[in-house]
């Protein structure tokens, strides 16, 4: 008998702009001990699907329009606010994505995991701190009864996550929810929880539904899978059936965009006949933050963010800078551009030295050096249309004729992909691929000779983040710029760069070939990093 059974459920939202149809008439079934991944793009309402069972969406503006969800007998979508709180992170516990967002800054971690005891059993505050730190230690953290005096602010990420999960487990659930729980993890770390969470459900009998837009991840832990696209399933089955037999197309498209192969042999870079070819050259470059000194009268502390760092840009080619939250990529790259400044060491633009120019020169470097960004959302004002947002840049370095402007804006448009029709919207009336394109053209509009990405898809789905890989080496290839890609994911890194220079502690600590750097790896971190790529799975052509 299966723990969960869901069947015909169906959820809208009652928005000013109409009804939206988030789930679909949604069945399936989840047996102790079994992983089910739940699979979808953003607005896919895989999400929702899951929010719904435990009474966690808005309502209004939410509605359960129909359908069961029977968990031990109790239908969960028509039981009583009692029912529904004697089973809610007790019997069905949830992890979110941000553990960040979940936990109380305020309280202590022992604080937390005390109070889910209380609240669902009657347990003296002895026994309750006693387990809460056999918890935490069999969720991977040692020393637990210390552990339980500290605050979230004193975990990293993924020990963060690793609380989340210890008190999800307090309760000793039957069913655990997991939405997107890794997808804001590094590599490594991921591949940390991936373990962990197979090792629990063993060990409990527990049953998983995993939550993720990320196949690849599907593919190292889960039993079955459920595709969902415009809040229906358009496909479902074991995790061997859906790769090695893809029947929908969409799941076919969703396979086919994980960046898991080399860079496509057209846009790989080709070595000029002559030796002298690189337009950037970063010499002991250094740069430091202020940290936390020990006392008052103490001697304030720093931290080198970028420790002495050799590394050079070639003339056409796209270096990746690879390495964990912290490690430094983004000061390194935004030192490098003289957004950040540096104390110590060397940058030269086509031979000249940039760290110490004046704002004028500065100005005059700024065209031929663009940074696009994480989030376009953040870096796109939305008080401008986007007419008016790529005019600013062709004006302020008087890119072109103010008779062509237009023209210009026009072409930007049709080069990274979007309608000229479109020139007077606001961001806001884009998605985030949209979005990240008209980032893209805004840095384009100065004809830049390097262009810097930060983490420029790391928030997109698969399948526009294999669009916009595809449009980085499109232009690379027609302008023939250089760009430096900083990315956490080692997959995207393979696919798009020509060199990879891996970073840790602010330093770089391996420099090569992107395949010699995949293949041969020599630093052991590297090869950690490596190890922990999920699984390469079978591609799937679209139809």
């Amino acid at each position: 008998m299966p723990v969960l059974s869901v069947k015909n459920l169906t959820v809208n939202f009652y928005t000013r702009d109409g009804i939206v149809n988030a789930v679909k008439d949604v069945s399936y079934d989840v047996d102790a001990g079994e992983v089910l991944a739940i699979v979808g793009e953003s607005g896919s309402g895989k999400s929702v699907s899951s929010h719904a069972l435990l009474d966690l969406i808005a309502r209004p503006p939410g509605k359960i329009e129909s359908g069961h969800a029977y968990f031990n007998d109790i239908d969960l979508l028509n039981c009583s606010k009692q029912q529904m709180r004697s089973i809610r992170g007790n019997k069905i516990a949830m992890i979110f994505q941000d553990p960040m967002t979940s936990l109380n800054p305020y309280m202590t971690i022992g604080s937390q995991l005390i109070e889910v005891l209380t609240t669902h059993s009657v347990v003296d505050k002895k026994t309750a701190t006693l387990k809460a730190a056999h918890v935490l230690e069999e969720v991977g953290i040692s020393d637990g009864l210390k552990r339980l005096k500290q605050y979230p602010h004193e975990f990293s990420g993924g020990m963060r996550q690793r609380v989340m999960i210890a008190m999800a487990l307090l309760t000793e659930p039957e069913l655990l929810i997991a939405d997107e729980p890794t997808t804001a993890l590094d590599v490594t770390i991921q591949a940390q929880i991936f373990e962990l969470l197979h090792a629990l459900r063993k060990r409990y009998n527990i049953a998983i539904i995993f939550i993720t837009h990320d196949l690849a991840v599907v593919a190292q832990l889960a039993d079955r899978v459920l595709v969902m696209k415009d809040g229906a399933i358009v496909e479902q089955g074991t995790t061997a059936e859906i790769f090695a037999n893809t029947q929908h197309d969409y799941t076919k498209n969703l396979l086919a965009a994980i960046p898991n192969s080399q860079k496509p042999e057209q846009y790989r870079y080709q070595v000029p006949a002559h030796n002298n070819n690189s337009i950037l050259e970063i010499t002991k470059l250094t740069t430091r933050f202020p940290g936390l000194s020990s006392g008052l009268f103490q001697k304030k502390q720093y931290l080198n963010a970028v420790d002495n760092v050799d590394l050079s840009l070639k003339k056409g080619e796209i270096l990746g800078l690879v390495g964990e939250s912290g490690c430094g990529k983004s000061t390194l790259s935004k030192t490098i551009i003289q957004l950040i400044d540096s104390h110590e060491g060397s940058v030269k633009f086509e031979g000249e030295e940039i760290t110490s120019l004046d704002s004028k020169h500065l100005k005059r470097l700024r065209k031929d050096l663009q940074i696009i960004f994480q989030d376009p959302y953040a870096s796109l004002n939305p008080r401008m249309s986007v007419y008016d947002i790529l005019l600013e840049p062709l004006k302020l370095h008087q890119a072109a004729p103010k008779d062509q402007l237009d023209q210009r804006i026009k072409e930007l448009m049709r080069e990274v992909g979007l309608s000229p029709s479109d020139i007077r919207k606001y961001p806001h009336e884009f998605s985030g691929g949209q979005r990240q394109r008209i980032a893209i053209a805004r840095a384009l509009a100065v004809a830049p000779k390097v262009i810097v990405a930060d983490e420029p898809v790391s928030a997109l789905d698969v399948t526009i983040q294999a669009q916009i890989l595809d449009l980085f080496l499109q232009l690379v290839k027609r302008r023939g710029l250089s760009m430096i890609f900083v990315s956490h994911d080692l997959s995207v890194i393979r696919y798009l760069c020509d060199r990879t220079a891996v970073m840790s502690e602010g330093k770089i600590i391996e420099v090569d070939q992107t395949e010699t750097v995949f293949n041969h790896p020599k630093n052991v971190y590297t090869q950690k990093l490596i190890a922990a790529i999920p699984t390469e799975i079978p591609h799937q052509s679209p139809a």
